[in-house]
């Protein structure tokens, strides 16, 4: 058949595992840390958002999803992926549990001789099966290169920590042609609870933020502050409150002045 498309196809592909239930639940996810009481107080309850979720925004998530899966590839190709998706969980009593899943978790222990050989190895079994991959040898270059800067600047190794990664459009990444250098407070929220709760005990974390037109990275470390932690625990107990009372909180107000920014805009979820 002439004037074939695959365009209908590929668009619904993305959007169909984004199909989901709104269900009732009694558990808070980490993400949801800061966000409205309203919003977070409806999704709990099982109401599902009556504009719902466009099929643009899903593929922004899927696409998210990529970015973290390209990351997390380059990290365990040069033999510093340790774990993926670690689930972390907060439970106190009197108080809403909060489960959440940490994007990576990296460290070496300095053996960079032999994740040198475990990457020859890997190449060389990709070349006998004859697999074929887009910028394949642009990837095997890279790859040794990483191994190399890093044990050149770490060679006793890398302690481990935990990446959350966050895709960006280029606007918002390139703020006055500079990468992003402040996290948006939810997602301190976030990786702090990660580095909180994690039974592991580790602190010390980043953020990978990732331009989704360059490729750059920004990579900015957290450091948990006494002021994000009272957010994060008034919040907690403030949403335990209304849950556990059956209060539907007030609706959040659609337009609010944003210090940060210096302007009024769309109130995006804020409590």
């Amino acid at each position: 058949m002439n004037n074939w498309s695959i365009q209908k196809i590929w668009n619904e592909t993305i959007t169909i595992p984004n199909k989901r239930k709104f269900e009732a639940r009694d558990v808070l996810w980490a993400s949801e840390i800061g966000r409205s009481y309203y919003d977070t107080y409806l999704s709990m309850v099982g109401i599902e958002p009556t504009n719902g979720i466009s099929d643009t925004i899903r593929r922004k998530m899927e696409a998210g999803n990529f970015y973290e899966s390209i990351i997390a590839w380059v990290f365990q190709r040069v033999g510093i992926l340790k774990e993926q998706q670690t689930s972390i969980r907060l439970k106190k009593e009197g108080l809403l549990p909060i489960y959440g899943r940490s994007d990576i978790l990296a460290g070496c222990d300095g053996d960079w001789s032999k994740r040198r050989q475990e990457l020859e190895y890997l190449f060389a079994k990709l070349d006998d099966i004859g697999f074929n991959f887009p910028f394949l040898e642009q990837v095997k270059k890279l790859s040794f290169n990483i191994i190399s800067e890093l044990a050149e600047k770490y060679p006793d190794g890398l302690q481990d920590k935990i990446y959350e990664v966050k895709s960006l459009n280029s606007m918002a990444f390139w703020r006055e042609d500079k990468p992003i250098g402040i996290p948006y407070e939810h997602h301190l929220f976030q990786l702090s609870f990660y580095q909180m709760y994690n039974d592991k005990g580790i602190k010390d974390a980043s953020f990978l933020y990732i331009d989704r037109d360059s490729m750059s990275i920004s990579e900015l470390p957290n450091i948990i502050k006494d002021d994000t932690i009272k957010k994060m625990e008034d919040w907690h107990k403030q949403i335990t409150y209304y849950y556990q009372n059956k209060i539907e909180p007030e609706k959040p107000e659609l337009i609010i002045f944003d210090k940060k920014e210096k302007k009024w805009q769309l109130n995006l979820g804020k409590v």
